[in-house]
C-alpha cells in the first residue's frame, strides 16, 4: 500500500491571515473617508448654491424696498448688522420676502451708508475654493489687502464731491478739540480733478489757520492761474516749507491721485508731493526736521476739504472734484504710494496708522462719513445740491466685519 502524505505548504488554505485582513479593513477605511469627504463637499457646495439663490431673492426684496421708501434699508443703531430670519432687516423687508430666506448658513453682513444711497451684502460660503471675482456681484475673498472683512470691487466706481467755488460747498469736519496732532509724519492723499477754470491759490485740503503761523498747519492745493501746479505747505519747526509740482501739471478735466508725504527720517526730500504714484515735487535737501511729536494742526479751527479756514470763516475755495480724502500718520514709502494707483486701490484700508477717511462714497445727502482711528471724524457737506458725481476710485466695502473669513457670496448697488 502506497500512503501519500502532503506538507503543510501544500494543504489548501481555508481562510485570510491576519495581515491581510488589517490591509482590506485599512482599504475599506480608506475608501470609506473618501466617500464622506465627497458627500460632505458636495452638501456644501449645495448648501452654498441656495445661499446664492436666496441673496437672489432677498436682492430683489431690497430693490422693491427701495422703490417703496426712496432708499436702501438704514439700521437705526449700527451701519453694519448680521442678518437673520429677526435681524432688522429682516422685518423691514417681511412684506416682500419670507424672513425664513435671511437664514445664513455661517455669517452675513450688511452694511450701508446713513442716508441708505448705497449697501452692500455678504453671506459666508463653506467652500473657499471658489474663484474670486473683483466686479460685480460674486463671490470675493474677504480679507482684501489682508483687512477682515474688507471686500474691493476694482471696476465699479464710487461717487465723488462737485466742489463749486461760487457755491462754497465744502466739507467740514469739526476737530475743534485737536485729534488730528502728535504726528511726527503723515501722509495726506486724495483723489482730485480740477474744473476748466483755475483761481489763485484754490485750497483742495487743509488743517489750517490762514492769518497765523501755528506750528503744524498744512494744507494742499493749486498754485496761481500761471503756474498751473500744486502746492503743499506745512507750519513745522517754526518754518513754513512749502514744495510745488512743475509747471502745468495740473491739468483740467483730469483725474489726479495726489499724496503729501512728510518723512523726516529722510535726509533729503522729507517733503514730497506724488501724482498718480510718481514722485512729482520734493524739498531738494532742504532738511528743516521740526519736533517728533509736533502739532499736526491748529485747535479751533475744523479739518476742511475744498476749502481753507480763515479764523472767521473761509476763503481760497476750489472749484473741481474729490474722491476718497486719508490722512495717515504713517510717510508712505515711494513704492506704496505707486502701489496705490497701478492697482486701483488703497492698500491697508483700515490700518492703525489711518487717522481719518472719507470716501465719499454717499451719492447723496450732506453727510460724509468718517472711517479711521479718530473719534467723531464725520464730515458735513455745506451748502450740497446736486454735488454728487460718478468717482474714481473703486467702490469699497470695510464694515462687513472681521467674522468673516474665506469666500462670501457679495452684491451692492447705489442708487
Amino acid at each position: 500500500m502506497i500512503v501519500f502524505i502532503s506538507s503543510v505548504s501544500q494543504r489548501k488554505r481555508s481562510g485570510f491571515t491576519l495581515v491581510e485582513l488589517l490591509m482590506v479593513i485599512a482599504i475599506i477605511g480608506i475608501l470609506a473617508s473618501l466617500t464622506l469627504v465627497s458627500l460632505r463637499g458636495a452638501g456644501a457646495k449645495a448648501r452654498d448654491a441656495k445661499v446664492k439663490t436666496n441673496v437672489s431673492s432677498i436682492d430683489k426684496a431690497i430693490s422693491q424696498y427701495e422703490l417703496d421708501n426712496q432708499k436702501f434699508f438704514v439700521d437705526p443703531v449700527s451701519a453694519t448688522i448680521n442678518i437673520s430670519p429677526t435681524s432688522s432687516i429682516a422685518t423691514a423687508l417681511s412684506s416682500y420676502i419670507n424672513s425664513s430666506n435671511l437664514n445664513p448658513t455661517k455669517v452675513a453682513k450688511y452694511t450701508t451708508n446713513a442716508a441708505g444711497s448705497s449697501f452692500a451684502m455678504a453671506w459666508e460660503l463653506e467652500n473657499t475654493s471658489e474663484t474670486a471675482v473683483v466686479t460685480g456681484s460674486g463671490v470675493y475673498n474677504t480679507n482684501n489687502d489682508n483687512v477682515p472683512g474688507s471686500v474691493g470691487v476694482l471696476s465699479a466706481k464710487s461717487s465723488a464731491l462737485r466742489l463749486d467755488r461760487g457755491d462754497s460747498n465744502r466739507v467740514i469736519v469739526s476737530d475743534l478739540s485737536g485729534n488730528y496732532q502728535g504726528m511726527g509724519e503723515f501722509t495726506i492723499s486724495f483723489w482730485v480733478k480740477r474744473g476748466d477754470v483755475l483761481a489763485d491759490y484754490e485750497r483742495l485740503l487743509g488743517k489750517y489757520y490762514y492769518n497765523g503761523a501755528d506750528s503744524g498747519s498744512w494744507f494742499c492745493g493749486a498754485g496761481t492761474i500761471a503756474s498751473l501746479a500744486l502746492s503743499c505747505r506745512a507750519y513745522i519747526g517754526g518754518v513754513w516749507r512749502s514744495i510745488s509740482t512743475t509747471n502745468n501739471s495740473f491739468q483740467a478735466n483730469q483725474w489726479y491721485l495726489v499724496a503729501f508725504v512728510y518723512d523726516p527720517a529722510q535726509t533729503s526730500d522729507d517733503e514730497r508731493i506724488y501724482m498718480n504714484g510718481v514722485q512729482a515735487a520734493g524739498s531738494g535737501g532742504l532738511n528743516l526736521t521740526g519736533p517728533v511729536g509736533y502739532t499736526l494742526n491748529t485747535q479751533g479751527f475744523p479739518l476742511a476739504i475744498g476749502t481753507t479756514s480763515n479764523g472767521v470763516g473761509f476763503q481760497n475755495n476750489f472749484g473741481g472734484f474729490v474722491d476718497d480724502v486719508r490722512v495717515y500718520n504713517k510717510a508712505y514709502s515711494s513704492a506704496e504710494i505707486l502701489a496705490w494707483y497701478q492697482q486701483g486701490k488703497y492698500l491697508g484700508n483700515d490700518a492703525s496708522n489711518l487717522l481719518g477717511g472719507w470716501r465719499l462714497d454717499e451719492v447723496d445727502g450732506a453727510n460724509a462719513p468718517g472711517t479711521g482711528s479718530v473719534a467723531n471724524n464725520d464730515g458735513t457737506i455745506n451748502n450740497e445740491s446736486d454735488d454728487w458725481v460718478e468717482g474714481i476710485n473703486p467702490l469699497g466695502f470695510e464694515g462687513l466685519g472681521s467674522s468673516l473669513t474665506g469666500k462670501a457670496f457679495v452684491t451692492f448697488r447705489s442708487r
